[in-house]
């Protein structure tokens, strides 16, 4: 069984190597939560879903796995440019494992910390 938790590594890897995203996000994107003193914009990636593609004779050889990308800065701005960046960076991509990354949504979200705003993006990524 493949480890689909490995797609936060190949994700922040496009994030960084986009040099509009890296400037803004400059490394503050994480697994799961945001790091206690995180300087902003900082984005957080969690896998809500891995789906299998089975065949009738064999394992799945590919997942899809759905991922939600949280990010968060201190005015709406800021927020929308970081999520408007990171999008330019992963949506249509492929890395490694992941065969094709596409953008699927987009939320304004209520963020548990009042000095924040916080957008929520979900992307479909193919993982091999």
């Amino acid at each position: 069984e493949r480890d689909t938790m490995n797609v936060t590594a190949p994700l922040k890897a496009l994030i960084a190597a986009n040099s509009p995203a890296n400037t803004l996000m400059g490394g503050r994107v994480y697994p799961g939560v945001l790091e206690q003193e995180s300087a902003s914009p900082a984005a957080a990636i969690n896998v809500v879903t891995a789906r299998p593609t089975n065949s009738k004779t064999t394992a799945s050889t590919l997942d899809r796995v759905t991922v939600q990308i949280d990010i968060y800065a201190t005015t709406y701005a800021a927020t929308a440019g970081a999520a408007a960046a990171i999008r330019t960076a992963l949506d249509y991509t492929t890395s490694g494992s992941l065969t094709h990354v596409e953008f699927e949504d987009q939320q304004d979200m209520f963020s548990a910390k009042p000095e924040l705003f916080r957008i929520m993006q979900t992307y479909s990524i193919g993982y091999k």
